[in-house]
């Protein structure tokens, strides 16, 4: 998932041809909801993954992957709710900031929030994964 908005997020930042690379609000609300739509179509949960989340954490089961991924691709990279969420905040005038994020491995994808927000907010993310959720994000 990672690796997908950081791709996504790049492409983005080259059309606008940012100096600063200050991602403009629409254009971050795009390239995470195209993230969502991208997750949600691809066959990104197959079971050779899911199998291998299990055997890396058996506290991550097939329901509970599927629904951590469900609830991501349809309740916040959905393109409504991210217009929402992010225009009751003010939009970034700076020079995007370096952020670190040491993940936490509990439960499927809980750190994805603290990445969206860094991200969200015209952030560059540093993630430290959990060795307990390296595979999914």
């Amino acid at each position: 998932m990672i690796r997908l908005l950081g791709a996504k997020i790049s492409e983005h930042q080259q059309e606008s041809k940012t100096e600063k690379r200050i991602v403009n609000r629409q254009t971050m609300i795009k390239t995470l909801s195209q993230c969502g739509n991208e997750i949600s179509k691809t066959e990104f949960l197959n079971n050779e993954l899911l199998q291998e989340v299990y055997n890396h954490n058996q506290w991550f089961t097939n329901e509970n992957v599927r629904h951590a991924v469900q609830s991501i691709t349809t309740e916040i990279l959905n393109k409504e709710k991210l217009t929402e969420w992010l225009n009751s905040y003010p939009e970034q005038k700076s020079e995007n900031k370096k952020i670190g994020l040491v993940m936490a491995g509990n439960l499927p994808l809980v750190g994805f929030h603290d990445l969206l927000c860094v991200l969200a907010a015209g952030h560059v993310a540093l993630v430290k994964l959990s060795s307990k959720d390296k595979i999914l994000l």
